[in-house]
């Protein structure tokens, strides 16, 4: 999710919920990233004690190029894998043929995935990278982030059920010849974006023709809504992976949450405001000059509680980390 899987997020997600698998960057441009690597490296940063990390890019068939060298780099960092979005829906990203609007195109899609998997080839790794990229991975290797190349990244996808209706099984079949480790699929439609509900049926319906695992994603966090409690999300999410064994994808679901697969009573204010505190702390440590996009963050912890409109509207007044710092030290 742009704007809101950095490193702060996950490291959040990782110590409140250590059951997770991997966790996804946010999406990357890739010719944006080449553009400006020192502005755009701390997107790809992870903790080298973290989990599985996954890169995830995005961008069109003008951009091979690019594919080729962002695959490079990912196995330099020591990423675990690379992951191609087909699901965004914003307009300008659709627009591009990136995203969502790359869905139903084969030929694309195809050369694509083969510049990124030609990237991580024993030829494509000699693909000469800026001194400027490497001088980055040293310094922040140096720092403690990103990891040893120990194995090749494995290539995956994450796509919707189809444009304005699902997709046949032409297209599944055409996905699942392209030889990912998995799929991800989100139960909407581009026309939909992020309206109406997720069709965890349809979901099912298309894994079950795919050799390919696939992992279901969508409205995990609309249904956390109605649970205050570890039990009951235990089952939700069992319930979830009846749809799809191979596994779940979590995004909306961990906002405000992190601890969303804690086994213990979940939601209450002194761990709400425990854990917002805690995630301030860890998103200052790389973003203390910008500090408007942590905001978006302050309704997901505080949503439900009485009594804290004023605090939380003076929180979102500030306009520097001390000011919010302090703020925050009085919930």
């Amino acid at each position: 999710m742009d704007g809101i899987t950095d490193i702060s997020f996950r490291r959040m997600v990782e110590t409140y919920s250590p059951e997770i698998d991997f966790t996804v960057t946010e999406f990357i441009n890739v010719q944006g990233f080449f553009s400006n690597p020192e502005k755009h490296f701390p997107k790809l940063l992870f903790y080298r004690d973290s989990r599985p990390c996954i890169l995830q890019v995005f961008g069109n068939i003008d951009q091979l190029v690019y594919f080729r060298k962002i695959s490079t780099i990912a196995q330099l960092c020591g990423f675990s894998g690379i992951d191609l979005n087909v699901g965004c829906p914003d307009n300008s990203v659709v627009r591009s043929r990136s995203g969502a609007g790359l869905i139903g195109h084969r030929k694309e899609i195809t050369s694509i995935i083969n510049s990124l998997k030609f990237g991580l080839s024993r030829d494509g790794h000699k693909a000469k990278i800026d001194s400027t990229i490497h001088r980055l991975i040293d310094n922040y290797k140096q720092r403690g982030f990103f990891k040893e190349n120990s194995c090749k990244p494995f290539l995956s996808l994450k796509t919707r059920i189809g444009i304005d209706r699902t997709m046949n099984n032409t297209w599944w079949n055409f996905l699942d010849k392209l030889n990912l480790d998995f799929i991800t699929i989100h139960g909407r439609t581009l026309k939909q974006k992020f309206a109406g509900s997720a069709n965890w049926t349809t979901i099912h319906n298309i894994s079950k023709t795919m050799k390919t695992p696939v992992l279901g994603n969508g409205d995990i966090k609309a249904d956390i809504n109605t649970s205050r409690d570890s039990d009951s999300l235990k089952k939700l999410l069992t319930q979830k992976l009846k749809y799809t064994p191979a596994g779940i994808m979590i995004g909306r679901g961990f906002l405000g949450h992190p601890n969303l697969l804690l086994n213990s009573k979940y939601y209450n204010y002194k761990l709400q405001t425990s854990m917002l505190k805690h995630h301030f702390d860890e998103y200052t440590k790389f973003y203390s000059k910008y500090i408007d996009p942590f905001k978006k963050f302050i309704n997901y912890y505080l949503a439900g509680f009485a009594n804290i409109k004023d605090t939380r509207i003076n929180i979102m007044k500030c306009q520097t980390a001390t000011e919010m710092s302090k703020e925050i030290s009085k919930l």
